[in-house]
């Protein structure tokens, strides 16, 4: 400690604590990530592509014609990483 009561830390000290901070929040974020996709998979596109099936498994003509006008529309949305944290509620 100094003469004022603060705490002095080396700098080697402090880039440690950040790295250890950073590869939490990476870890975090890759854990939250595959939970998503999980999610996503789950809840969306496997009832999608279970009901786009006939009985001997391949997919409906009405199905694939639906894909294909699907892929040659244009985008309705274009992911920006420094909105992200907005569109689902955060700060």
């Amino acid at each position: 400690m100094n003469h004022y009561g603060e705490l002095k830390m080396s700098p080697d000290y402090v880039n440690l604590l950040q790295s250890t901070d950073n590869e939490m929040i990476t870890k975090t974020y890759e854990k939250i990530k595959a939970e998503l996709k999980q999610e996503i998979m789950a809840e969306l596109i496997l009832p999608v592509l279970t009901e786009a099936k006939d009985r001997e498994g391949g997919y409906k003509q009405a199905f694939v014609k639906w894909v294909i006008a699907l892929s040659k529309a244009k985008p309705t949305y274009c992911y920006q990483p420094k909105n992200f944290l907005k569109l689902i509620g955060g700060r």
